[in-house]
């Protein structure tokens, strides 16, 4: 799992500080694939990785007949009072790869991907939580948690009992923040993690 310190890109709009802000996470649509490949490079140049994913190998991953992985986006809404956007009525994200305005007001402000584990012997489902990456101007405001929140969610509703993470060796806050939300260190596994899921 990788998590994001990158860099706001050039001519991305991050929230005004003045305006109150909600943070709305639901499943990834077709319309947030330019901006989901954005936020992937992104990451990958955070870690030193050369990207190669291209926009059509993104979108068989998540929405193809063999997809491979669940993508949850969160955005940000300013305001909160009569006549402000929200899940339901914000416009369809723009077709760029930068994080701008909509029109809207709302913004992808990041991402979580999701893969399948299985501990077969056990008969256990669990989700391996692969990227999280919030991007820069707008971390600090919960987002990340929001996240995480919802990657739960989705897991409990498919049946999981546990999930994993894991980060970059270097990257200590984030260890500190899977911990604090409940993740054990895996014994021998230096910086993966694990959460058991209460299933309903």
């Amino acid at each position: 799992m990788s998590t994001a310190q990158a860099t706001t890109p050039a001519g991305a709009i991050g929230m005004r500080p003045d305006i109150a802000v909600d943070t709305v996470t639901r499943n990834a649509r077709t319309a947030d694939l330019p901006q989901l490949l954005d936020m992937v490079c992104l990451l990958a140049r955070h870690h030193h990785d050369t990207p190669e994913l291209t926009l059509e190998q993104l979108r068989a991953l998540i929405f193809g007949p063999d997809k491979w992985i669940s993508v949850i986006v969160a955005e940000q809404i300013p305001g909160t009072g009569p006549g402000t956007a929200t899940a339901s009525n914000a416009g369809t994200p723009p077709v760029s790869g930068a994080c701008v305005d909509t029109g809207t007001g709302t913004s992808l402000a990041g991402y979580a991907a999701l893969c399948p584990r299985i501990q077969l012997q056990l008969g256990l489902r669990g989700i391996d939580l692969h990227h999280l990456f919030v991007r820069d101007g707008m971390r600090g405001q919960g987002v990340g948690s929001h996240l995480v929140k919802a990657a739960e969610k989705m897991a409990r509703a498919r049946g999981c009992s546990y999930m994993t993470v894991s980060t970059h060796p270097e990257n200590i806050t984030a260890q500190h923040i899977y911990l604090a939300q409940g993740f054990t260190r895996l014994p021998g596994a230096g910086n993966r993690f694990q959460r058991s899921l209460d299933l309903d």
